[in-house]
Order: structure tokens, then sequence, then C-alpha cells
């Protein structure tokens, strides 16, 4: 496609500065997901990833968070940059670092989160066989982010600075992603995985659920069956597995709301961007411009909504938030943070 001249860069300018009122909600929504992401992500990295105790999920979702705020750092900046300058984006290099970057973590957070599952479903439905080890979980997730960095590679080709025609008298410069038709394989061959990647979690998820479901009716049958002389005792280890089978299903339903959340923010994102090109002569604003912009900004949800989920679902994560947002609050008092973490305990008790 044919580039932009001097004089035409200017009218392009102009016509940017013209219909900027357009993208002011979308910089508006963008720079809160980029602040609450930041905010989020960088108290799930601290918490999971130094004060619970260390397991193989913590691990998998301190990473995840790490991919998150790497996002929110410059990802979202790079995407708020972009609309800026929609109309006449001057730099290839910027377009195409912006598109590798936001496809490299729609696909590690894929890949960690069926990662997250597998181990999930292991160890739940298969807790007498083999489990999988700290040090193969750390192999896994360094696997994934290779694989990411070369799933994602191509999009740095695809991805450039279009001049094209707004109408007879307007051709502008935007930063999207123009498929060839020899290179739509490639996109499809992604949209593929990445949905067979979704069915493969919620399945595992569904079998994990049904399988913790089961446990629990056997733990309630057997207690029915005990004699009174076993009572106390039984009691007492039916009440242990009971809060180890209500922290199991928490964080079974935390990571299952991250992947329900991943769905339905990368996957509509991920098409908009595949099919950017049959909507890019639309007017600025036309309803089905507003649709296709909205719809490819939602992979922000994605990595600004998922320490939420970590905070609204672990008890574990809400004590500990709680504890150090009382430490700063009372100016480091001891007698004050004491207070909170009795209040904390009564807190997580009875969420049990």
């Amino acid at each position: 496609m044919p580039g932009l001249n001097s004089t035409t860069l200017e009218q392009s300018a102009e016509f940017n500065q013209d219909i900027f009122r357009y993208r002011i909600p979308a910089l508006v929504f963008l720079g809160l997901m980029s602040a609450l992401g930041i905010l989020g992500n960088a108290s799930v990295i601290y918490i999971y990833g130094f004060r619970l105790k260390q397991s193989n999920v913590h691990l998998l979702i301190t990473l995840l968070a790490v991919s998150d705020i790497i996002s929110c750092l410059f990802g979202i900046p790079m995407e708020m940059y972009r609309l800026f300058v929609y109309y006449y984006y001057p730099s290839i290099a910027s377009c195409k670092c912006s598109g590798y970057l936001i496809f490299v973590c729609y696909i590690f957070s894929a890949l960690i989160l069926l990662v997250i599952s597998v181990e999930r479903y292991i160890k739940v439905c298969f807790s007498l066989g083999t489990q999988v080890s700290r040090q193969m979980a750390k192999i896994l997730a360094g696997a994934v982010f290779i694989i990411s960095l070369l799933l994602a590679s191509p999009v740095a080709v695809f991805a450039s600075p279009l001049s094209y025609k707004v109408d007879e008298r307007k051709r502008v410069q935007s930063c999207i992603y123009y498929i060839k038709n020899d290179q739509w394989s490639y996109f499809i061959a992604v949209f593929v995985f990445l949905v067979c990647v979704l069915v493969a979690m919620f399945i595992l998820y569904w079998r994990v659920m049904k399988t913790t479901r089961s446990h629990v009716q056997l733990s309630q049958q057997r207690r029915m069956r005990k004699s009174s002389f076993d009572a106390i005792n039984e009691r007492i280890k039916i009440s242990k597995s009971v809060a180890e089978t209500k922290m199991l299903n928490q964080t079974n339903r935390t990571v299952m709301w991250i992947s329900a959340v991943y769905a339905a923010s990368c996957i509509p994102s991920f098409i908009s961007a595949s099919f950017w090109k049959s909507f890019m002569h639309h007017e600025p604003e036309s309803p089905v411009n507003f649709l296709v912009c909205f719809a490819f900004e939602l992979w922000t949800l994605n990595c600004a909504l998922n320490p939420i989920i970590y905070g609204f679902l672990n008890s574990n994560f809400r004590t500990e938030f709680r504890t150090h947002l009382c430490f700063h609050l009372s100016g480091a008092n001891m007698a004050s943070v004491e207070n909170c973490e009795v209040s904390n305990q009564a807190a997580s008790t009875a969420t049990l």
C-alpha cells in the first residue's frame, strides 16, 4: 500500500484531530484499566509470590500476574498512543512492537491457564498418583514463555501502518493488522488453537468439580456409618476434610473464573483484530466502527480484572491484603497491625 507524503500526512493529522473526540471514551477506559491492572497485579505478585504458602498454582498465578502487569505497563500505553495518532500513525517499529506484545500476552495467558487446569486436574482427580513437581511447573512455565514468543512472531510482520482512503479526498495511515490472503492460515490456526485450549480447560475443570463433589459425598457417608464411640475423632477429621475441600473449591473457582474472563475478553479482541481491514473504511462516528474498536479493546479486561478475581474469590489473599493495608494505614503501628490480624483470622474462620 502506498505511504503518505508530507502534504497528505498533514491532512491526515488534521483529520485525526477533528475526530479525536470519538476516541476519548476509549482512552479514558484504557487509562482506568492500566491503573487498576498495575495496582492489582503488583498486589498479586507480592502476596502470591512472597506471602502465601508456595505451591504450583500460586507460582503460575504469579507468572500470570507478571504477564498482566507487563501488558498494563507497556501494552495499554502503546495502545493509547495508537488511539492518539489513530489516523496518522508515524512509526513502523512502534506498530509492530505493540501488536507483537499484545499477541504474546494473549498466547502466554492461554497456555499458563491450560497448565494450571492440568495441574488442578492431576492434583484432584489423581491425588494418589504422580503429581506435578515444583521443578516441573517451572520448566512448563519456561516452555510456555518460549512457545508464546514463537507463535506470536508472525504478528510482527502483519502489524504495520497501513495507508488507505477514508473517502475520495482523505487518505490516512493507521496501525492495523493487514492480513494478505496467503497469511490467513496463521490467524485461523491460532484462533482454533485458542478455542481448543479453552474447551480443554473447561472440560478439565468440569472433571475437577465433579470429583471434588464426589469426595465430599463420600466423606459424609463415612461419617454416617461411624459408631458413636468414634464420633468425636471422626468429627474432627471430617471438619478438617471439609475445610480442605472448601479451600480446594476456592482455588478451583478462582482459576475457572480467570479462564472465563480470558475467554470473554481475548476472543472478541482477537476476532476484531483479524477482521479489522473489513471495517476500516467505515466512518469514525459509525456504530460499526465503535463496536469493532470496543471489541478489540476488551483484551485489557483480562489483565486488569484478574487481580479482582483473585481477591474476591480467595480468602487468604483478602486476609493478606487487609493486613498489609492496615499496616500502611496505621503508620506501621504494631498494635494496630495485631488487631487487624486478629480480625482477619476471625473473618477467615467465618469464611470457612
